[in-house]
């Protein structure tokens, strides 16, 4: 008889939205004479944050995989000599008031001091600016 774990991977890479909404794979990895093999069930496009609080709502339990937006490119961290622990890093970050946020992603744009490492590794790598990150809801306490 096979054995279930329900499985969800949650891309949340921003302020959900219609355009950009949280999507939610759902599946399960199966289990049968020590093999395993997931099975996608299905996917879920959440389009407010209400939404996502729906869905983790429902009854019965997961593993869940999460891709969440609030991490900076390493070559921006080492530049600005911000700590490379994250949780360091993150305490950091979030002390800082939001001008010096600024200032940081403004140098990326401008490909001013440190810029070119900025836009070359953001640009092979996707990274969120700090502007971008710097409203999200969840943080560190300081």
């Amino acid at each position: 008889m096979p054995n279930a774990q329900r499985v969800i991977g949650v891309d949340f890479s921003s302020a959900p939205t219609p355009r950009k909404p949280i999507t939610v794979a759902v599946g399960d990895v199966l289990t049968e004479d020590g093999f395993a093999c997931y099975r996608l069930a299905e996917v879920h496009e959440l389009q407010s944050l209400d939404a996502f609080e729906v869905f983790l709502a429902e009854p019965g339990g997961w593993l869940g995989g999460f891709d969440l937006p609030f991490g900076q490119p390493r070559a921006l961290i080492e530049h600005e000599g911000w700590p490379t622990d994250w949780a360091a890093c993150v305490r950091y970050y979030c002390s800082q008031p939001k001008d010096r946020l600024r200032d940081v992603s403004g140098q990326c744009a401008t490909h001013g001091r440190g810029g070119e490492v900025c836009l070359a590794k953001g640009r092979q790598t996707g990274w969120l600016q700090p502007r971008d990150a710097m409203d999200q809801p969840a943080r560190l306490p300081g």
